[in-house]
């Protein structure tokens, strides 16, 4: 599943932080009528966005790398889809133990 993969792409990054982190990231996201994939908006604390400037791009690298994705159908037509995509971001100060899960 997307989040499978987005969860195993995140966890190989270790992230040190000097304050914890615990939040729930909102991934805005459209897939075209044609299978394109588009990350429209990444919504996250500011605390977050200061201990981890590079997250969206880390973010944008994982989902660059997913298989091809096949569009939704609605009466035998692909359609576009948007959807929301919670990304949990649980990291302890001076620790390089990171914790990435899609809900």
């Amino acid at each position: 599943t997307l989040r499978n993969l987005l969860n195993a792409n995140l966890s190989q990054h270790h992230i040190v932080v000097s304050e914890s982190i615990d939040d729930t990231i909102q991934l805005k996201i459209t897939i075209g009528n044609q299978g394109e994939f588009l990350i429209n908006s990444i919504e996250s604390s500011v605390l977050t966005k200061e201990e981890i400037p590079q997250l969206d791009s880390l973010l944008r690298q994982s989902l660059d790398s997913l298989p091809k994705i096949f569009p939704a159908i609605k009466r035998s037509q692909q359609v576009t889809t948007q959807f929301s995509l919670p990304v949990v971001i649980k990291i302890e100060s001076k620790s390089k133990d990171s914790s990435f899960h899609s809900e």
